[in-house]
């Protein structure tokens, strides 16, 4: 999303090599129904999770979310409580923390293939110096 760190203009791919998933804060939780659903079709042959610093989801904190959410999810609604408490644990980015926490929750989608799991790569870039890091 955010255009200091397209992976295609980064990493110097070309569109017809990859299929790339963007969304806030890079983080693989909201992507994971999506790589599901693609690698079904084509055989995903690598994930590649790329993340980067300075990101805006890295000023997201619980007590944001929370106000954000308001008043209008009650505790006994467990179904938004549910979406509240993921937002909290899966889109506020903490740099390369973020990449591992979502190498870790990759490995325990049960769902993918084993291939696509252990060939999984993070990679997070620095916006400033733009040096990417295998993490």
């Amino acid at each position: 999303m955010d255009s200091r760190s397209n992976p295609v203009d980064v990493l110097k791919i070309k569109p017809i090599e990859s299929i790339v998933l963007r969304n806030p804060g890079g983080r693989i939780w909201t992507a994971l129904p999506d790589i599901l659903a693609i690698d079904a079709r084509f055989d995903i042959s690598q994930i590649i999770i790329f993340q980067h610093s300075d990101c805006g989801t890295s000023y997201l904190d619980e007590s944001l979310i929370v106000k954000k959410f308001g008043e209008s999810v009650k505790p006994d609604d467990s179904e938004n409580v549910k979406i509240r408490d993921d937002v909290i644990k899966y889109k506020v980015h903490n740099g390369e923390q973020s990449v591992r926490d979502d190498l870790a929750l990759l490995k325990k989608q049960t769902y993918l293939r084993k291939e696509l799991i252990d060939t999984a790569v993070g990679l997070y870039m620095d916006t400033h110096t733009g040096l990417i890091k295998r993490v």
